[in-house]
């Protein structure tokens, strides 16, 4: 029975549609426990975070705001500008990424 969901999101405060997958997908009695991490400046809208938020998670543990280094944000955003998986998205070559890091630290790259 699958009771853990780690949600890896690389963005740039885009969910591209992540909300929608998340409530008509896996709304089943089976997911207890989710984490959201490596979600770095993500905008999660207020009902996708009062979901992942409810009484049913008996664990919830968000990582978005925790502290992350200048080298590792490069390669996080070298990595969501270059990979192949992310080229049918329409500004995955032509828009800067911005990556908020760990106040009151930013980087941007282009």
């Amino acid at each position: 029975m699958f009771v853990y969901m780690n949600l890896d999101i690389y963005a740039n405060g885009y969910n591209y549609g992540i909300q929608d997958f998340l409530l008509k997908h896996i709304k089943g009695p089976w997911l207890r426990d989710l984490r959201l991490q490596n979600v770095w400046n993500m905008n999660i809208d207020k009902e996708l975070l009062d979901f992942c938020t409810s009484p049913r998670f008996v664990h919830f543990a968000d990582f978005r705001f925790r502290p992350m280094t200048v080298k590792i944000a490069a390669k996080v955003a070298l990595h969501w500008q270059t990979s192949p998986i992310y080229s049918h998205l329409p500004y995955a070559r032509t828009r800067p990424l911005f990556l908020h890091i760990s106040r009151p630290y930013e980087i941007t790259l282009s």
